[in-house]
């Protein structure tokens, strides 16, 4: 995934992130030490980051922790939110529902972190679980876990309702036609394919083939 792609995601995540932290701040000054949001003190904003270090998907995602260290020290060179400098911990979820509830779970409950980087297709792990307990959380829509809950966001969706956005982007580098190729990995990988596929149509790029592979 490209980092700039990474950096827009976190951009949007910070814009939240600072509105969600305006309750325990005065203007730009530090909040009173007592603010009892988890993972916020009075200097720093603590978040967690799933994303396959190992696995089947790990390559494809290999650029996430420089692009989240990079945009980051951006936001913290800048004041960070609200004074509070930014910090996070990091679990490898290996690409895997079952991998991604334990890391989840470890860092909210363990590292008492405020919100989630989401950069995995196995989100649907921990969707429920961090949906139940209103943890915000941003990152990569992959799946109908991004469309149905309210406390998943993103820049950009292949779930819920078919946009024709990323057709209109490829229609725009000159592409005539495609060939889509999917992974087995999840069913939410493959409806993100199918609806892909719809986007292209819709601005008049035919799909002339749509291959899956493990």
């Amino acid at each position: 995934m490209p980092r700039s792609r990474i950096c827009l995601v976190l951009a949007v995540a910070l814009l939240a992130l600072g509105a969600l932290l305006g309750a325990c701040s005065s203007g730009t000054q530090p909040a009173a030490a007592d603010c009892d949001t988890p993972g916020v003190s009075a200097d720093q904003v603590r978040l967690g980051l799933l994303y396959p270090d190992s696995g089947p998907t790990a390559s494809s995602l290999a650029a996430v922790r420089a692009a989240v260290d990079a945009r980051l020290g951006l936001a913290n060179a800048g004041g960070g939110i609200h004074g509070r400098k930014i910090v996070y911990d990091w679990r490898d979820d290996q690409g895997t529902t079952e991998a991604n509830a334990i890391g989840a779970r470890d860092l909210i409950e363990g590292k008492q972190d405020f919100g989630i980087l989401e950069y995995s297709l196995a989100a649907d792990g921990s969707a429920r679980y961090l949906a139940e307990r209103d943890v915000p959380v941003a990152g990569l829509a992959a799946s109908d876990s991004w469309s149905t809950n309210r406390n998943m966001f993103s820049f950009s969706y292949t779930t819920g309702s078919v946009s024709d956005t990323y057709g209109t982007f490829v229609k725009s580098r000159g592409a005539t036609r495609a060939v889509l190729l999917t992974t087995a990995l999840s069913t939410g990988v493959s409806d993100a394919g199918g609806r892909i596929a719809a986007s292209l149509r819709a601005v008049g790029v035919p799909v002339v083939d749509q291959l899956s592979y493990t």
